[in-house]
């Protein structure tokens, strides 16, 4: 599937973190700090089980760093909700990572994308740190009238080539079983192929010991232009996983979530 090469074009930068190691004098150049970013949405629908019921609000938005906030930002994006009736009950419904007698969880994402790719990647049904800012917002978003916006912040990594957003979406009953796919994009099946467990794997794997090596490159260390053979040996394994579970066109709801966790640890490292 497209996504899934998507993903994992990141493996190019193993070339080009060892042509920097060259050409590096020895320590990292200090960076700019930023303090604000302005980001657009890349579109207003929100992908997931809630895309019709809310809408992203178009206007710039800003992502500003707060004193506290060390180098992360906050982003609050207004949220429109629409005409649609819901199709489920929501008198007894809480956020990801909330406790009490619910029927359903509910929970909103965000993608943040730079020139070459997602940057930031925050699930849907994530909570604590890697969720909303507060789980106050989704509810509060839960409970607006037809008509009415509300808005819905996350805390953010900075980085300079942030440009566009795109919000996502999901409900879940509270037996843990999903009611619809959280991408439209996505066939996601209950129980994934054994291929993919295998890439997931390898891409796991190959993204501990990459960190490790673009580590030591950042900081001038000659040493790891010796470990550069084996990590394109890495490299090369993972493209075959990834070929082998391409006859597979399914990924379970739970792989998804883990690629998308693998993937984030790579960007994170790298800022």
């Amino acid at each position: 599937m497209r996504d899934l090469k998507k993903a994992f074009n990141i493996i190019a930068i193993v070339a080009i973190v060892a042509f920097t190691l060259t050409n590096c004098k020895g320590k990292k150049e200090e960076k700019n700090e930023i303090k604000s970013i302005i980001v657009k949405p890349k579109t207003t629908i929100i992908k997931g089980d809630l895309g019709g019921y809310f809408v992203v609000v178009e206007h710039d938005y800003e992502i500003k760093v707060e004193n506290s906030f060390g180098n992360e930002g906050l982003i609050s994006v207004e949220v429109k909700r629409t005409d649609k009736d819901f199709s489920f009950p929501t008198n007894n419904i809480n956020p990801f990572g909330t406790n009490g007698g619910e029927k359903y969880h509910v929970g909103f994402g965000i993608e943040i994308f730079g020139d070459a790719g997602p940057k930031v990647i925050k699930q849907a049904t994530e909570d604590g740190m890697g969720g909303p800012y507060s789980s106050e917002d989704v509810t509060a978003l839960m409970n607006l009238k037809k008509g009415e916006t509300g808005f819905i912040r996350w805390t953010v990594v900075m980085s300079e080539d942030l440009k566009t957003f795109q919000l996502s979406s999901a409900l879940e009953k509270s037996d843990g079983s999903a009611t619809i796919s959280e991408s439209s994009e996505d066939v996601v099946s209950t129980s994934g192929s054994e291929d993919y467990d295998k890439m997931l794997n390898d891409y796991d794997e190959y993204v501990t010991e990459y960190v490790k090596f673009y580590k030591k490159a950042m900081k001038g260390d000659q040493s790891a232009l010796s470990e550069y053979p084996a990590m394109m040996e890495k490299a090369t394994k993972l493209q075959e996983s990834m070929r082998q579970a391409q006859g597979n066109n399914q990924l379970s709801a739970t792989q998804i979530g883990r690629m998308a966790k693998i993937q984030n640890k790579m960007l994170q490292a790298m800022q």
